[in-house]
Order: C-alpha cells, then structure tokens, then sequence
C-alpha cells in the first residue's frame, strides 16, 4: 500500500515468494509457521502461502506473485488482492485498510 501511495510510512514488509528463494531464505530468518519466515528482526515476513481459517479460502502465491504490477521496478500486488487477503484476515488492525482500498478503487 505504501508503494501505491496509500501510506505515508510502513513498519514492516510482507514478501511473497515461490518455493526455490524460500529454500534459499529459510536458514536466514526464523519460521513462524510452514508458510511464514521473520527477517531483519521481524520487519520483513516472506511468506510462501496463505491459509485464512478454512483452507478453502487460501490464496495461490503463484496466482499472487504473476497478478503483480511493476511500480517504479517493484512488483506489488494490486490493490483487488490486498483488499481481498485483508477481508479474509478480517483483524480489527485491517478495517482501517479495508475502507482506505475500497475508498480507493471507487
């Protein structure tokens, strides 16, 4: 959201990636579960895979990572799966976010 403008400031930095760079990172951060690794003390997340609650509402990573658009040389995920990802969290943290993208996407 910051890459897009939609914030001033971030506090950290969630990375998707696929199997192989996962592979290469798992012995540099510490593993939160089989999907989640905590870099730079905790302030980058690589995450290989998403399972909110039901695994019925997981999100394809690769699906994630080939929707990405380029945003002065970075890939990011657009804003229709941000909004979606944090819908499926529903965390009372999101609900700021949620409204900020919808607001957006008007």
């Amino acid at each position: 959201m910051y890459v897009l403008g939609l914030r001033d400031q971030i506090n950290d930095l969630d990375v998707l990636v696929r199997e192989p760079i996962w592979t290469q990172a798992e012995n540099m951060g510490v593993k939160v579960d089989d999907m989640t690794l905590r870099l730079s003390d905790g302030n980058i997340s690589l995450g290989k895979g998403f399972v909110v609650g039901n695994p019925l509402h997981s999100l394809d990573i690769d699906q994630l990572i080939d929707n990405a658009v380029i945003v002065d040389g970075i890939r990011v995920s657009p804003l229709e799966d941000i909004l979606k990802y944090k819908k499926l969290l529903n965390r009372s943290k999101d609900q700021k976010d949620i409204a900020l993208i919808k607001s957006y996407l008007k």
